[in-house]
């Protein structure tokens, strides 16, 4: 079998699309950390706001 056959091929594209997804869930993960981090943060300076004025 040649080096450029389509079997080879498509499992170089395999590899490829797996490192694509890996990254992609990596950063789908770090973005709902901070989405979750703002939250905490948010939540705290109401919490904070409502003991100051009540």
């Amino acid at each position: 079998m040649s080096e450029n056959s389509p079997s080879i091929l498509n499992n170089q594209f395999d590899d490829v699309i797996a490192i694509i997804d890996k990254a992609r869930s990596c950063a789908m993960k770090t973005v709902n950390t901070e989405l979750i981090n703002m939250y905490w943060e948010i939540g705290a300076y109401v919490s904070e706001r409502v003991k100051s004025v009540g």
